[in-house]
C-alpha cells in the first residue's frame, strides 16, 4: 500500500501537534482527513498549501469512509479542573469510534503523565485519570475488532506552533531568538524531557507501516533517534 492510498483520519489538528502532523503526513502524500470543530485554525503562509489539501468531515460521514488509521489526538487542556469536560470528551471520542470502520489501526498520542505515582494536583490527577481511561478504550475497541493499536505515550514535544510564553523551553528558544540572558531555576528532581514534534511524526509514520500492537514511552533517552 502505497502512501497515496493511505487513508489516514486525525482527530485533534488545532493544537501544536495537531498542525504539525497535517503538513507532514500530506507532505509525505498521504491521503488524509479531519475532524476539527473549529472552522478558523491559524497556519503559517509555508504549510496553507498542505491544509488546503485536509478533507474536513463531520462525525456523522464517518462511516461513508474507510480508513487505515486513526490518529487521534484531541483532548482536553492537561490544566483542565472540570471533570465534566473530561467526560464529555470521552462520549465523543465513543461517538467517533462507532462510526469508524473495524478494520482500523488506532493511533492515541497518550500522554508521559500516566506513568507517574498519584501525587499530583486535582487538575492533573483529571488528566492523567482521563488518558488512563482512553488507553483502556483504544485497547478495548483493538481487542473487539482484532485490530492493532498504537498507545504513543508522549511527555514534552516542542516545535513550530508551540506557543512559547507558556514552557520554560519556549523562553529559552525566545531568549535565544532576542539574545537575552534567561536564568532557569530547578530543584533537581524534576526536568521535561522533550522531543522534537517532527521527530514524534517520524515515529508515528514508522509504527504505521508496521503491524503491531504496542504502547510506547516516547521519550529523548529511551528512543534511538539515529534510525529515523
Amino acid at each position: 500500500m502505497t502512501n497515496k492510498n493511505t487513508k489516514i483520519l486525525l482527530y485533534g489538528i488545532n493544537g501544536f501537534i495537531g498542525k504539525n502532523l497535517v503538513a507532514q503526513l500530506i507532505k509525505s502524500k498521504f491521503d488524509v482527513y479531519a475532524i476539527s470543530s473549529s472552522k478558523n485554525i491559524e497556519i503559517s503562509i509555508k504549510d496553507l498549501k498542505f491544509f488546503k489539501k485536509l478533507k474536513i468531515l463531520k462525525i456523522a460521514d464517518l462511516n461513508s469512509y474507510i480508513f487505515d488509521f486513526a490518529i487521534l489526538n484531541s483532548s482536553p487542556n492537561n490544566k483542565e479542573k472540570n471533570s465534566k469536560i473530561f467526560n464529555e470528551s470521552y462520549k465523543l471520542y465513543e461517538k467517533i469510534l462507532r462510526k469508524l470502520n473495524k478494520k482500523i489501526t488506532l493511533v492515541y498520542l497518550s500522554s508521559g503523565i500516566v506513568c507517574f505515582e498519584n501525587k499530583l494536583n486535582k487538575s492533573n490527577y483529571l488528566y492523567r485519570s482521563y488518558k488512563k481511561r482512553m488507553e483502556n478504550m483504544i485497547k478495548n475497541f483493538s481487542f473487539k475488532n482484532k485490530n492493532d493499536y498504537k498507545i504513543l505515550r508522549i511527555y514534552s514535544s516542542f516545535g513550530p506552533y508551540m506557543p512559547l510564553q507558556k514552557y520554560a523551553l519556549g523562553y529559552l528558544i525566545l531568549s535565544i531568538l532576542k539574545n537575552d540572558k534567561l536564568s532557569l531555576k530547578s530543584d533537581g528532581k524534576f526536568y521535561r524531557d522533550f522531543v522534537f514534534v517532527n521527530d514524534l511524526i517520524k515515529i508515528i509514520k514508522s509504527e504505521i507501516k508496521i503491524n503491531r500492537s504496542l504502547v510506547l514511552d516516547i521519550r529523548s533517552k529511551k528512543y534511538f533517534f539515529k534510525n529515523l
